[in-house]
């Protein structure tokens, strides 16, 4: 593949052409021919600091599609939302928003991306999911890169600094005959970090799948460190 990427004062922007595994890299000779881009803008509003971006990406591709999705723990197996391998997809496209607002030691931020494919056989395809965030630094502050549109790691005080969080998120994997699931989950969470780059976690997540990859209700909870 080839990327490219530029960045101003306040737009950045990206484009990538990927195609297939010929060289065997490790990759895939059915990935197809794929076209991504993603365009970003950095915003000021009084002390408030705002990034927009949007993504788009086609690709062309003989590769059976598949979409899993654990509950938001790093540490469990299960994948409760499945829509299991999707055949005879061949062209697909894919579209993205992003937002962030950031002042002082606040911080939104939120994504949604929306998946269409077509089907040669079937009926064509659509999923879509998002999240939104919010947390509170003290002794610290999070840090953004608004020129690259990317976090970095965060300022903390000579004795660390704490984090407050919350966050939802939403994915629906059913459409037509495609039962894969729909899942929501609102999370809590407390970090401590001793420096930039070391932390320790305390999560609390609420998990509603309405259905699940089998059609079951169910709504585990996870508490983790």
């Amino acid at each position: 593949g080839l990327v490219y990427m530029h960045k101003g004062s306040k737009w950045n922007w990206r484009l990538g052409l990927f195609g297939n595994d010929w060289l065997n890299f490790g990759g895939s000779t059915q990935f197809g021919t794929a076209l991504a881009g993603r365009v970003g803008r950095r915003l000021q509003l009084g002390k408030s600091r705002i990034w927009l971006g949007a993504s788009a990406m086609y690709q062309d591709t003989q590769q059976p599609q598949r979409f899993r999705y654990r509950p938001e723990s790093s540490v469990t197996d299960q994948y409760l939302v499945n829509t299991g391998k999707i055949y005879d997809v061949g062209k697909t496209g894919r579209v993205g928003l992003e937002g962030v607002w950031k002042k002082d030691q606040w911080s939104v931020q939120g994504e949604w991306i929306h998946f269409a494919g077509n089907r040669s056989t079937a009926d064509n395809v659509k999923f879509s999911g998002g999240y939104l965030e919010a947390s509170r630094m003290f002794n610290g502050r999070r840090r953004f890169n608004f020129r690259r549109g990317e976090w970095m790691s965060p300022e903390t005080g000579k004795k660390g600094a704490w984090e407050l969080s919350a966050r939802i998120s939403r994915l629906d994997l059913q459409d037509g005959t495609i039962t894969g699931g729909l899942e929501t989950n609102y999370s809590l969470g407390l970090n401590y970090y001793f420096n930039p780059i070391n932390r320790v976690m305390l999560n609390w997540i609420k998990v509603d799948t309405s259905p699940n990859k089998r059609g079951i209700d169910e709504s585990p909870s996870i508490l983790q460190l």
